[in-house]
């Protein structure tokens, strides 16, 4: 089971995350030689749509601890409002896993 994080930002706006790659039994994943990235899909509420909405590239920053960062930028979020599904994909010694998913929580970005 993957570990859930929920994340939450500003439509428009750049942000940058730290997430974790953690085994079923919460131990942490070796991303020494891993290729990860984190696919952002359609709201859980439409499941029938095209999956993903866009894909981004994660930076390992601890290969022992299993943490990485993946950044939205504002050009990727700006006309995005409401709930989306994410799953960071990672590829180590050849074998794909998703371990961490969640919700991306969009606000909507008013401009006056």
């Amino acid at each position: 089971m993957p570990n859930i994080r929920n994340l939450s930002l500003k439509g428009g706006t750049d942000k940058t995350f730290t997430l974790y790659a953690r085994d079923d039994s919460n131990t942490p994943l070796s991303l020494s030689s891993a290729s990860l990235t984190v696919r952002v899909g359609r709201p859980p509420s439409c499941p029938q749509s095209d999956w993903p909405l866009f894909t981004l590239a994660c930076s390992v920053v601890s290969a022992a601890a299993g943490s990485f960062t993946t950044s939205f930028t504002a050009s990727a979020t700006q006309y995005m409002s409401g709930d989306y599904a994410y799953e960071a994909w990672a590829t180590i010694s050849g074998q794909v896993s998703v371990p961490c998913e969640g919700r991306l929580r969009v606000f909507r970005h008013l401009t006056g």
